[in-house]
């Protein structure tokens, strides 16, 4: 019959090393400086000197088989482009001009104050 058998378990535990999570180091924010407001630097102003009294007439004559570049600085900056055979004159503030001629070819620096001065390339 059922009654005369019995059944015995015998349960076992064996321990067994189970992994466990250690906490490491906590990551937090580093809190960030916060940039200082500057204010804009101010805009420079112009200075402003006397008016330029265009009182002397400046030519460059181009007697040349090409054309030239002749800038002259000085109270003024002008700049001539000036094709062969052609005369370009323009009103100027008289004083001490130096010239460039074709980025290369340098002259002055010379006062000038006579109501037309002319520059000559190729006599």
């Amino acid at each position: 019959t059922e009654a005369d058998f019995s059944s015995i378990y015998t349960l076992l535990v064996v321990p067994a090393k189970i992994p466990t999570i250690t906490p490491g180091p906590a990551i937090t924010n580093t809190q960030q400086p916060n940039p200082a407001v500057t204010k804009a630097p101010a805009q420079p102003t112009a200075t402003q000197g006397p008016p330029l009294v265009l009182n002397i007439t400046l030519k460059v004559d181009n007697k040349c088989s090409d054309a030239h570049v002749v800038v002259f600085n000085g109270p003024m900056r002008l700049k001539y482009n000036v094709a062969p055979g052609q005369t370009v004159e323009y009103q100027a503030a008289q004083g001490i001009y130096s010239w460039v001629i074709d980025n290369y070819e340098q002259g002055g620096p010379q006062e000038l104050y006579q109501s037309v001065w002319t520059l000559t390339l190729c006599q």
